[in-house]
């Protein structure tokens, strides 16, 4: 399963107050969640953000939990009225096979991915069906995430690469 930070606004209504927030962040933690909250006090009431760590593979469903999270957390806090809003969603990345997969999913290639595998400390192969191309874009993913050289190379019937 992926980590990912999920970028979380408490209160894009600005009304809530700084103890308000601060409790808030408390009563996430308090719940099991691993939350980054920077400065808040420096922020315009509206732009005050939070960051969740949380995992999974599917952003809008991870967006969709941390709202609600946020929002049991404003409740125990006594801020109820506030609607949670979650913005970005990045993945935290440790060079693992389970990041490539992850990468490969969100270009929409996993059923069309035959085998990934990480070769030394500098290579990933990744084996696509015979005719499959790589999108723009999915070798840089990788390279970044995996901080490897990444090879596609297409497999034929029987063939082992």
């Amino acid at each position: 399963m992926r980590r990912a930070v999920v970028h979380l606004n408490p209160d894009p209504a600005g009304e809530l107050d700084l103890p308000a927030l601060e409790r808030t962040v408390l009563a996430l933690r308090a719940a099991g969640h691993e939350v980054i909250a920077g400065d808040l006090d420096r922020l315009p009431p509206t732009r005050r953000e939070v960051e969740l760590l949380l995992s999974g593979d599917d952003p809008q469903a991870l967006r969709a939990a941390a709202e609600r999270a946020c929002a049991a957390a404003l409740a125990a806090a006594g801020a109820a009225g506030a609607r949670p809003r979650a913005a970005a969603v990045g993945f935290l990345s440790a060079g693992r096979l389970e990041d490539a997969l992850g990468i490969v999913r969100a270009f929409g290639l996993e059923r069309r991915l035959r085998e990934c595998r990480l070769e030394g400390e500098e290579l990933a192969v990744l084996v696509l069906e015979p005719g499959t191309s790589a999108p723009a874009g999915l070798a840089t993913a990788l390279e970044a995430a995996l901080n490897r050289e990444v090879r596609f190379v297409g497999a034929g019937p029987g063939e082992r690469p």
